[in-house]
């Protein structure tokens, strides 16, 4: 596998304009014979936002150097193209390797072979099987199972016979040999889309905006006809993302005595689009429900209104606008009364994009209540209006179980 495949892998290192020491590292792979090659958005985002202070630089194994150029960005999945610029290997042909047939299945327990330069001690071959696709993941991502370490982004994964069927992009820190690639086929389509591009020269904010707002229009729409999964607390049905679109994780705890008793339902997304400046595009939502019967009216008031005051506005990234908030009364038909807060915060280098966080809180008697919010990061302004009444309407009075007393 290595023999094959070493003449057609690059360590790219991203260098300020300057200096020697490099900035971050990762890996490539060619894809045509005229020096086209992929690698990561992540691993190249200081040349696409600041071309003006930084510089793509690549070695190959065998000891050729030289600078690259930008030619194209996928957001989105991660991805970038770039060609060879300068160098020892400007004008001579490359070997690119080949990618899969998109008609050619991968099967779950096939075995895949990971390539890249691992936290930049030297190239190395990791050996792995494919898992299928990773389950609640909105962008599409292989579950493969071997060590991708830090420096590997961007390298290729093949299979047995030599062709690509993804790229290396991502880990979970918290498991051993979880591991994620992009399929090749998002590839494909962005060597296809940009092979004759100009290098880019500028910043591409308004390329990367342009992607997540395409982006986060499909989020919102599989989010708003996913339906609710209700859960019943302190006698209203709250609305739960159903879990093909999140996980949820839920707890109950009981405090000063165990006279209040508190339970709460996290639910987030697991992808996320990284923009260079951090990441966007994620939902999520967290659901409160409180119970101080044995505290008594007084002191359950005291401890619920201090709760909704503390609660704080989520950002997402900088530089972004004070966040601007609106607080009313509601109440939807057959449902509870609600107070609810809305807040919205602009990014400034992603113009047409908002954080939104919508709080709701409802109270059933003196001495039960439920707070819940919302979240979102990256949505346009329509779309923040859509999340957030999408989200209130989800509230419902609990019904009466079947059989029981009028």
């Amino acid at each position: 596998m290595w023999a094959n495949a070493r003449t057609r892998l690059l360590r790219i290192r991203i260098v300020p304009l300057g200096q020697t020491s490099q900035a971050s590292v990762g890996s490539g792979f060619f894809v045509s014979g005229d020096g086209l090659l992929i690698s990561n958005f992540h691993v190249i985002s200081l040349v696409a936002l600041k071309p003006d202070r930084y510089q793509a630089l690549y070695e190959t194994p065998s000891g050729d150097k030289g600078e690259l150029s930008l030619l194209g960005i996928d957001t989105v999945n991660d991805l970038a193209l770039l060609r060879i610029k300068s160098g020892s290997l400007q004008g001579k042909p490359t070997d690119p390797l080949p990618f899969r047939s998109e008609n050619s299945r991968l099967n779950r327990g096939e075995r895949i072979f990971s390539l890249g330069n691992p936290l930049d001690v030297g190239f190395a071959v990791v050996e792995g099987t494919y898992n299928g696709l990773v389950e609640r993941s909105f962008t599409p991502r292989l579950f493969f199972s071997g060590a991708i370490n830090g420096g590997m982004s961007g390298g290729p994964a093949l299979d047995a016979q030599g062709a690509v069927v993804g790229i290396n992009v991502a880990k979970r820190l918290d498991g051993e040999q979880v591991s994620f690639l992009v399929p090749a086929v998002h590839a494909q389509r962005l060597l296809a889309a940009n092979r004759d591009a100009a290098p880019i020269t500028t910043p591409l904010y308004g390329t990367i905006t342009a992607q997540l707002r395409q982006y986060q229009d499909q989020l919102t729409d599989r989010f708003i006809r996913a339906p609710w999964k209700p859960q019943i607390q302190g006698g209203v049905s709250i609305p739960i993302p159903s879990d093909d679109f999140m996980r949820c994780w839920g707890r109950r705890e009981q405090m000063e005595n165990k006279a209040f008793q508190f339970s709460r339902t996290d639910c987030r997304m697991d992808s996320s689009v990284y923009t260079g400046e951090g990441n966007l595009g994620m939902i999520s939502t967290a659901h409160e429900s409180y119970d101080g019967t044995r505290l008594g009216a007084t002191r359950f008031m005291d401890r619920y209104s201090k709760s909704f005051e503390n609660e704080r506005f989520l950002s997402g990234i900088r530089p972004s606008t004070k966040p601007a908030c609106r607080q009313q009364s509601i109440q939807n038909a057959g449902g509870p009364r609600m107070e609810a807060v809305m807040c919205l915060s602009a990014y400034k280098r992603f113009k047409g994009l908002y954080s939104v966080s919508m709080l709701v809180a409802t109270q059933e008697g003196s001495t039960h209540g439920t707070q819940a919010r919302l979240n979102a990061t990256g949505v346009s302004f329509d779309n923040a209006l859509k999340l957030s009444r999408h989200f209130v309407d989800g509230f419902a009075l609990a019904q009466p179980a079947q059989g029981g007393q009028p």
